[in-house]
């Protein structure tokens, strides 16, 4: 874990030391498509684009592993609140920066049967809250909750929902509906529900 993770912004890609790569490319709806690639190496993720449910259940795991279920989320805090950080200095169309993967790094130390997977686990969930700030819906705006989703859907896993469950919490749910999730997690979602994103930053609009 001594050995750095590198962010190449112009590639929109993290190389890993194992020679496994995390990166960005365009899906269907923005370009902003999450993408793990192992390289041959050894692999917690298939090849392609990451799902919730695996994820989620990586981080449920993590926390029996661990003194107490809030270190977990209190790794998840600090790394959602990195998120949130960054779409305030870009008006809602954050980046990743090195910066962030280097407190990662420091996280991931924590977890001490496993800090590879842990590393990788936090870099996905990381790049994959960024990426939900650049999500454009059918009517092309952008999605209401941003990154908001993934934090109440960990909160509920750390709650020992199940990860499948957590990751579909939000389908069919009213505008109310969400709300009140959100409220039974008491996750303040005002702030990030009402952010005003200028679209003409966009650095990477779809084709």
């Amino acid at each position: 874990m001594n050995r750095k993770i590198k962010w190449i912004p112009k590639d929109r890609t993290l190389k890993l030391p194992d020679d496994s790569e995390i990166f960005y490319e365009k899906g269907k709806f923005d370009s902003w498509r999450v993408t793990y690639k192992s390289n041959g190496m050894k692999n917690y993720f298939q090849d392609g684009a990451p799902l919730d449910k695996d994820y989620l259940s990586d981080l449920a795991s993590f926390s029996q592993n661990t003194d107490s279920k809030k270190i977990v989320k209190r790794d998840f805090d600090e790394i959602f609140d990195k998120v949130l950080e960054r779409a305030r200095s870009t008006s809602g169309n954050p980046v990743p920066v090195q910066e962030d993967f280097d407190d990662i790094i420091i996280i991931a130390r924590k977890y001490k049967s496993n800090p590879w997977h842990a590393l990788k686990t936090f870099c996905i969930l990381y790049m994959t809250m960024i990426s939900e700030w650049h999500y454009v819906l059918k009517n092309g705006d952008r999605t209401k909750y941003k990154h908001l989703l993934k934090k109440l859907a960990v909160y509920q896993v750390l709650c020992d929902i199940n990860p499948v469950a957590a990751a579909n919490t939000s389908k069919g749910l009213s505008p109310k509906g969400m709300h009140d999730k959100f409220d039974e997690y008491n996750i303040d979602y005002r702030y990030i529900e009402e952010f005003k994103i200028d679209l003409s930053k966009e650095q990477y609009p779809l084709a």
